[in-house]
């Protein structure tokens, strides 16, 4: 689940903390080192895909969020999409400052997909635009230009590194 790790990590065992959330311990195949991941075990969000939980990521200090999807495995080529995407978030060629940083993943104990991403802790922009439609605000224009920016930059570095994208 570290970011030097991908999808060579393997889950060894889980501790769990009382009042402290869960402790993962992660093997890195190729090289037989041991990372931990540990859970604060605050759900953020639980949806008909699955739960957000966040956690830290013991070795950087980061806080990250855990995606833990319910998905439908039994399709083969729902799988094989699943795996390429799985595959090019761990080559790195997403690594943008503009693009969330994915950090791994693992299956849990049921089995269940679990993504590590950084966590956002300002939220998404969909959020932001719907709490302010609700209230009957605008954004200010130098935001939303400065959201333009940084939308055009992530998108640029996905186009020049020749990756297609569905959203």
């Amino acid at each position: 689940v570290i970011d030097r790790c991908g999808a060579r990590c393997t889950l060894v065992s889980y501790v769990t903390l009382f009042l402290f959330g869960v402790c993962f311990f992660f093997k890195d195949t190729a090289t037989n080192e041991i990372y931990t991941l540990s859970l604060h075990g605050a759900y953020l969000i639980s949806g008909s895909f699955g739960d957000a939980i966040l956690g830290k990521h013991i070795p950087s200090g980061a806080v990250v969020v855990v995606k833990r999807m319910r998905l439908p495995l039994s399709n083969d080529e729902h799988r094989e999409s699943i795996m390429r995407e799985l595959e090019l978030l761990a080559s790195g060629r997403l690594e943008h400052p503009n693009i969330v940083k994915f950090y791994g993943h693992y299956y849990d104990q049921l089995g269940q997909l679990c993504l590590v991403m950084e966590y956002a802790d300002g939220g998404d922009l969909r959020a932001a635009v719907r709490k302010a439609k609700e209230r009957g605000e605008t954004f200010p224009e130098e935001y939303v230009a400065a959201w333009l920016v940084q939308i055009i930059a992530a998108l640029f570095h996905v186009h020049t590194s020749n990756i297609s994208h569905r959203d």
